[in-house]
C-alpha cells in the first residue's frame, strides 16, 4: 500500500511541527511549502536528517510553489498573512489563489454581490484539513487572546505585580498553543487511520 501524501502549507511554527508529528508518527510523506524563500527546504531538511535518530523514513520535500504538491491526500493550511493597515483585500487571496493554481482546490460557483465578487470553492484532495488556526486552533486563540488582555489589564492595575503575572501568562498560553498543534494532530491521525470500506 501506498504511503498517504500530505502537504502542509506554511512552514512556520505550527506548519512545521505538524509536519514533524506526521513523520514522527510514519503516518505519511510531507510536502511543506511557504512563500518565503528557503525556509520551507531548510525545515523540510531538517526533519529529513532527523529521520534516521528518530526512526521513520518519511519523504519530506520542502517548495515555495504548489507543484509538489500535486497527488495531495491531505492538505493543511497553516499559512497566513498578517493584515496589516491599507493591506489590500486582494491580497489576502493570495494562497487560495496559488493551490487553485495547483489543482488542490476548485472554483465552484462565483457570484457578484454588489462591486464585489464572492468566490466558492471545493478541495480537490481526497481529504482536506482547513486551516487549524480557524478550526483547530479557534478555542486556544481565543483563550490567548483573552488571556493576553487579562494580563495586560491586570499589570496596568498592579504593576508591581508583573513577574507573576507573566510567568502565568506564558504557562497558559504554552498551554493554549500545544493544544492547538494537539488538534491537528488528531485531525490528521482521524483522516489517516480510517478504516476502508
Amino acid at each position: 500500500m501506498a504511503r498517504a501524501k500530505v502537504t502542509v502549507v506554511g512552514a512556520g511554527n505550527v506548519g512545521a511541527t505538524t509536519a514533524q508529528y506526521i513523520v514522527e508518527r510514519h503516518l505519511a510523506d510531507v510536502v511543506l511549502t511557504d512563500v518565503v524563500d528557503g525556509l520551507p527546504q531548510g525545515k523540510a531538511l531538517d526533519l529529513l536528517q532527523a529521520g534516521p535518530v528518530h526512526g521513520y523514513d518519511c519523504r519530506i520535500t520542502g517548495a515555495n510553489d504548489y507543484e509538489a504538491t500535486a497527488g495531495s491526500d491531505i492538505v493543511v493550511i497553516t499559512a497566513g498573512l498578517a493584515r496589516k493597515l491599507g493591506l489590500p483585500r486582494q491580497r489576502l487571496n493570495y494562497h487560495l489563489r496559488a493551490l487553485e493554481d495547483a489543482g488542490l482546490v476548485e472554483l465552484v460557483e462565483e457570484r457578484r454581490k454588489g462591486n464585489c465578487f464572492e468566490r466558492l470553492l471545493r478541495a480537490t484532495a481526497r481529504s482536506f484539513v482547513i486551516s487549524p488556526e480557524a478550526l483547530g486552533v479557534l478555542g486556544p486563540g481565543i483563550g490567548i487572546g483573552i488571556l493576553t488582555g487579562l494580563a495586560a489589564t491586570a499589570i496596568g492595575r498592579n504593576p508591581d505585580a508583573t513577574p507573576q503575572i507573566r510567568a502565568q501568562f506564558i504557562l497558559g498560553a504554552a498551554f493554549a498553543e500545544g493544544l492547538g498543534v494537539l488538534a491537528i494532530v488528531v485531525a490528521i491521525l482521524a483522516i489517516v487511520l480510517q478504516p476502508a470500506g
